[in-house]
């Protein structure tokens, strides 16, 4: 069987660099597959076998470039996914816990200043009652002179022996 060389050009010039760009996954491996029926056709044409096998080369890259691109448009759809979730939980932690904080303030009751209970509360925080002055017994003929015993002990002066414990 021999290859029609007008549509094996065609494909070539269909395949080249630019043309190619534009080409999508699936379209790139139908020529591809093209290539690879054609090529053992090719056994007695060294010149057109040689140009089959470098487009084929060349196809097989464009392949693996878009599903490598793939790859990485689908991960970073995943990321920006994580991203957006992240970012969400990141503003729900922060946001939530402080309206939570504003309406239980705006609901909660005013605080009532509080009440002592005199009779329950410490000692310690109730007034002392005053102290009861005793009166003085004013002093009379008998004992407004002191005795020597009182004056001794009453009040010691540097003339007046102190009385010294004997054993």
């Amino acid at each position: 069987m021999a290859v029609d060389t007008a549509s094996f050009w065609a494909a070539i010039r269909a395949t080249e660099p630019e043309p190619r760009a534009q080409l999508s996954k699936e379209k790139v491996m139908e020529y591809y597959q093209y290539f690879a029926a054609q090529l053992p056709l090719l056994i007695n044409q060294e010149n057109l076998r040689f140009q089959c096998e470098g487009r084929m080369e060349s196809l097989q890259a464009e392949i693996q470039f878009q599903s490598a691109m793939e790859q990485s448009n689908q991960q970073h759809q995943q990321s920006l996914c994580l991203q957006r979730w992240t970012l969400f939980w990141a503003v729900a932690a922060t946001v939530v816990p402080g309206i939570l904080v504003l309406v239980s303030h705006i609901l909660s009751p005013k605080p009532q200043p509080a009440k002592i209970d005199l009779k329950s509360s410490p000692t310690s925080l109730q007034t002392p009652a005053p102290k009861t002055v005793l009166p003085v017994p004013e002093a009379s003929s008998n004992t407004a002179t002191p005795s020597p015993e009182q004056t001794a002990t009453a009040q010691p002066s540097s003339t007046t022996p102190l009385p010294s414990a004997s054993p």
